[in-house]
């Protein structure tokens, strides 16, 4: 397994691994400004295999957020906006 490293626009470094073009813990890039409801991945992903989590805990395909592509998502909802503002944490598997 390798291991990279990603930095954050808030300067905290996370770690990621890979696995069989398999990515894991990736922070997704976008503005969190309490407006923006579409991220991109670094890495493309396979339709259906999206795994998003928001502070911790795991939203729901198609109910929370859309897939856009093969390197976006959309929350699907504009309360979503209200909380997508630092220092919460969106990590997609």
């Amino acid at each position: 397994m390798a291991e990279l490293s990603l930095t954050i626009p808030s300067r905290r470094t996370t770690s990621v691994s890979t696995t069989k073009e398999q990515v894991y813990n990736e922070i997704p890039n976008g503005l969190m400004n309490g407006v923006n409801l579409d991220f991109t991945t670094t890495n493309s992903f396979s339709p259906a295999t999206l795994k998003v989590y928001f502070n911790g805990q795991r939203l729901v395909p198609q109910v929370d957020f859309t897939e856009v592509g093969n390197n976006t998502l959309r929350f699907n909802s504009t309360s979503w906006a209200r909380l997508l503002v630092s220092p919460n944490v969106i990590m997609v598997d």
